[in-house]
């Protein structure tokens, strides 16, 4: 499906915030190379929200909560801790573990998207997990092709409320000033 599907289900924006990325910088700074899909979501659609709830990381951010940067440090330590609290129910290792997990969005319910890493970073899944009781889900698909069935309701998550996403998702961005 790749970009091209998610354009024709959620339109982009036509002055995307945030969205020149120097990749091989970024993914120096971070230790890997990262998904092209990704990369072609971030081009398009720079720092934003979807139907005001889903959020995609963006290496570049200025805002911290937003940052994939920021929230690859800080998201290793919330994975340990998970890891001790739910050893039976959470089999994850974090990123840069191999197949670890690494952040790539998140819901304003505080829900976490992640890419289960460790195969080649076209070959990422998505893994989303709950805050509240710690159950995750996994998605065989990359990123766009995840929220292209997402949008167009192709599949649905335990996860996420059934109120999302709406019937005409909707892209926001946001103004990084």
């Amino acid at each position: 499906m790749g970009i091209e599907a998610l354009t024709q289900a959620m339109s982009s924006p036509s002055a995307p915030a945030e969205s020149s990325v120097d990749w091989p910088e970024v993914e120096e700074k971070i230790g890997t190379p990262l998904p092209d899909d990704y990369k072609e979501f971030i081009e398009k659609y720079g720092t934003g929200v979807i139907d005001s709830f889903f959020w995609i990381f963006n290496p570049i951010s200025k805002n911290k909560n937003l940052s994939l940067i920021e929230r690859i440090k800080i998201s290793e330590d919330e994975l340990n801790t998970l890891r001790a609290q739910l050893p039976d129910r959470f089999t994850y290792a974090p990123y840069p573990n191999a197949g670890g997990l690494m952040p790539v969005g998140t819901t304003d319910n505080g829900d976490m998207i992640y890419w289960k890493t460790g195969k080649q970073p076209n070959q990422w899944s998505i893994v989303i997990g709950s805050t509240r009781d710690g159950e995750f889900e996994e998605f065989e698909t990359g990123l766009t092709d995840f929220l292209v069935s997402l949008i167009s309701r192709r599949f649905s998550s335990r996860i996420l409320p059934s109120t999302f996403p709406s019937v005409n998702a909707k892209f926001d961005p946001l103004n990084p000033s």
